[in-house]
């Protein structure tokens, strides 16, 4: 079995310093608290970066395709644009009234 030690120090005259190291009394189990705050930060970071990826591919993606009510593969008549549009508000306010 191997242990490994490190050694933290804490400037309390610094506020974020003198922060966490109130917190940290306050824990009962203050090892498996520091562990578990060390992974709980690293997951974050991961997660954080696959929706940063996820937000530049969309992005990349978008900027490749010219969206134009215009550009439609077949024609459309005023009456029915008209009803598209109204139908789509619908949708959109539904949305914004479960929030």
């Amino acid at each position: 079995m191997s242990i490994k030690f490190i050694k933290v120090r804490f400037n309390l005259n610094n506020p974020n310093d003198r922060k966490a190291y109130d917190i940290i009394k306050k824990v009962s189990g203050q090892n498996t608290y520091i562990k578990n705050a060390i992974i709980a930060l690293d997951g974050q970071k991961q997660v954080d970066s696959l929706v940063e990826n996820i937000v530049a591919a969309v992005r990349l993606e978008l900027s490749k395709v010219q969206l134009s009510p215009n550009t439609l593969p077949f024609p459309m008549t005023e009456a029915e644009d008209k009803g598209n549009r109204d139908e789509s508000m619908d949708v959109a306010d539904a949305f914004l009234d479960a929030l």
